[in-house]
């Protein structure tokens, strides 16, 4: 009897605890994330926001700015970031080549390049004067102060690779190579560690006219160069000059042991019995002199590319209008330099223009 009774009531216990846990779980949700429950949905309470009349000062109470307890400095682009929306953040920068052992990097940001050297300043400075010259480029401004060497106005190099193409788009677009003038500018700027340095090249472009070349503004030098493809190749220039440099250097007491007994300059022939210029020196330095020797002797220089060691010259050839333009180039060799004349890399010059100019640039050496 007692357990029948105690079944009984176990039963409705039973059944009112399955009540309460239907009751409870059919509103649990909606008392944990319904509108009234503990994890409701707040997306668009914004929607309910209120408006309120600003802030006012009781009277004579006065209004004081707070002024900025780390005010930001005006900031001069100079190739850094700077952002020109909240929603413009900074790119990492891209290393286009690294040469670790020689500590020469070249990196670039957007339509800007430039090039991070490990150099002592002075040696630095040095080389750059040194590259402007074997590059042909006359300098009208150098501060060494404020690491800045300015050009003067120059005429157009020529590229190779632009060919026909380029005149034919001249012709259609009006282009006047003959009246355009090029100005370059080379900055140098100390990095953050070590004897580390950034070396930016910035080139501006105008067509002369009567009134000359007006001054380049600031505006000007910050633009982007409208030529990249020759900022690019004076970067690599500039990048295999200070490599050159730095080789040289490294090796410069051996070399001196086994040039110290050899004559600096030295005119001689090939197998061929071409004409033939020894010069016991390093590339650029034989570069350098060659160049300075052309301009001395008079020599009607057309062109030059420090890239494939050419210095262009014209040559007047009777009963011709035109004159002939022929190739003094020069080679790196075991023992120095070897400096030769050509028609082009297929063709060699006759032995008697090529006696005719490498013994004008000779008798202007030293």
């Amino acid at each position: 009897m007692n357990h029948k009774k105690l079944y009984t009531q176990a039963r409705a216990v039973l059944r009112w605890t399955l009540c309460l846990s239907m009751v409870t779980l059919s509103s649990g949700c909606a008392w944990i994330f319904g509108d009234q429950g503990y994890f409701r949905e707040r997306t668009l309470d914004y929607q309910k926001a209120q408006e309120i009349n600003p802030l006012r000062f009781p009277e004579g109470v006065s209004a004081h700015n707070i002024t900025e307890l780390y005010p930001i400095p005006h900031v001069e682009k100079m190739g850094r970031f700077l952002p020109e929306s909240g929603e413009d953040i900074p790119r990492p920068q891209s290393i286009l080549s690294v040469d670790e052992d020689l500590g020469i990097e070249l990196r670039s940001d957007g339509t800007l390049s430039w090039l991070i050297i490990e150099q002592e300043r002075e040696k630095l400075w040095a080389i750059l004067s040194d590259f402007l010259v074997a590059s042909g480029m006359e300098v009208e401004k150098h501060d060494a102060s404020l690491g800045r060497i300015e050009t003067l106005w120059l005429k157009p190099r020529i590229i190779e690779e632009e060919g026909m193409w380029a005149w034919v788009a001249d012709v259609f677009t009006g282009d006047d190579k003959e009246n355009t003038r090029e100005k370059f500018r080379i900055t140098v700027e100390k990095e953050a560690e070590g004897e580390r340095y950034r070396v930016q090249i910035d080139h501006v472009s105008r067509v002369r006219t009567d009134d000359g070349l007006s001054a380049v503004s600031q505006e000007e030098w910050d633009a982007a160069s409208g030529n990249k493809e020759l900022l690019d190749i004076l970067y690599a220039e500039l990048s295999d000059y200070i490599a050159d440099e730095k080789n040289r250097r490294g090796h410069a007491s051996i070399m001196a042991q086994n040039l110290t007994a050899m004559p600096s300059y030295l005119m001689t022939r090939d197998g061929n019995d071409y004409p033939v210029l020894m010069m016991q020196m390093d590339f650029n330095r034989a570069w350098i002199d060659v160049g300075l020797a052309i301009k001395k002797a008079e020599l009607t220089q057309t062109d030059l590319n420090l890239s494939l060691g050419i210095y262009y010259i014209a040559v007047e050839v009777e009963d011709e209008e035109e004159p002939q333009i022929y190739e003094v180039k020069l080679i790196s060799a075991n023992n120095g330099v070897q400096v030769a004349v050509q028609i082009d890399d297929d063709t060699v010059a006759p032995v008697e223009i090529s006696d005719k100019l490498l013994a004008a640039i000779s008798a202007k050496l030293g």
